[in-house]
């Protein structure tokens, strides 16, 4: 059973184990996350990597992209584009990065 915990503010009714917050202290979740999804931002991978939380990063602009390939690279974690952003596609590269640990 695992927990999702999203920043979202109010996304209308969830399941019970999706927890939705209009902020989220992120130093805080990732001390207790078993895989963090971000915009493949420089502060969140850091902070990724200093918690050695496996990642999946989802980059929209700039250096995102290249700070995703160099994720994927180093083996620390999986990189999509946005249209590739599914449930099912989520959920699969999710399983892949608990497997790894």
């Amino acid at each position: 059973e695992y927990e999702l915990i999203l920043a979202g503010g109010d996304l209308g009714p969830l399941p019970e184990n999706v927890k939705s917050y209009e902020r989220i202290p992120q130093l805080l979740a990732l001390r207790h996350s078993h895989v963090f999804i971000n915009h493949g931002g420089l502060n969140s991978l850091n902070e990724g990597l200093h918690f050695n939380v496996p990642m999946i990063a989802i980059p929209h602009s700039k250096d995102q992209f290249i700070n995703a390939e160099r994720l994927v690279e180093t083996g620390k974690g999986l990189s999509l584009e946005k249209q590739q952003v599914k449930a099912h596609i989520l959920r699969s590269c999710v399983e892949r990065l608990l497997e790894r640990t």
